[in-house]
This record gives C-alpha cells, structure tokens and sequence, in this order.
C-alpha cells in the first residue's frame, strides 16, 4: 500500500497552473447604448416585442410616437418583475369550470371529476367558485 504525504515535494497530485496572460495596456471603450446591447443579447425585451406586434397589428401607428412611449414605460416598469398570465391557461380554467357546472346534479362530483381528469376538491372549488352566467 503507498502512502501520500501532504507536502509539495513528495506529491504527484499537483496541479500547474498557467501564469496569466498579460492584460492589454488600455482596455476598449465602453458603448451603453441599446443597438450594442441588443446585438449581444440576441432576445429583445419585452416592451420592444410588445410593439413589435402592435405595430403588426396597426401598421398606420405613427413610428415617432413609438420610441417616447417605449421609453416611458421602460421609466415607468424598468427593474420591475412583472408576471403577464396566459390567456390559454384561464380560458381551459373557465371552460373547465362551465363544463362541471353545466355536468353537476347534485350528486355526481367523483364522476364528473373522472370525466375531466381533475380531482373532487377541484370540482368543488369550481362549483364554490361565484362563475358567469350560464349562456344559452
């Protein structure tokens, strides 16, 4: 059995290490600005992909109005963490809803809840729920 010491001289377990490369003398300016940024961050941000679709939508917006107000909402929003829900997501959950509504007599929350492959508190939460009118 060999036995390994700690000391440097007796150790094969070292690692070398490069000495660092030498820094340039003067380092490159620095460009804050958005076009630089945007070309090394390939995603857009949200306010630039919301107006992109704004602006898809109504192709006769005035493209002089569009930077100010870009930029009073990044004023307004910027650093904020902002949560935009997703419109499928609450339709399935209000369809979902009117269906057990629409299903329920009574007496039948554990079928209906086979029926939809949800679980019975879900069923009753929805029925606990205040829903929208019933449509014809």
């Amino acid at each position: 059995m060999t036995k390994k010491t700690d000391t440097p001289a007796d150790s094969t377990d070292l690692l070398t290490i490069d000495p660092p490369e030498e820094a340039p003398a003067v380092p490159p300016p620095k460009k804050a600005t958005r076009h630089v940024l945007s070309e090394r961050f390939a995603d857009p941000d949200l306010v630039d992909r919301i107006f992109d679709y704004v602006v898809a939508l109504i192709p006769e917006l005035n493209s002089a109005e569009i930077e100010p107000t870009k930029a009073a909402i990044r004023k307004e929003f910027g650093g904020v963490e902002q949560y935009v829900r997703s419109e499928s997501v609450d339709r399935r959950k209000r369809e979902m809803e009117r269906e057990v509504r629409r299903m329920f007599d009574g007496r039948n929350a554990t079928q209906i809840a086979r029926v939809l492959n949800i679980s019975r508190a879900t069923v009753y939460r929805c029925l606990k729920q205040p829903g929208p009118p019933d449509e014809p």
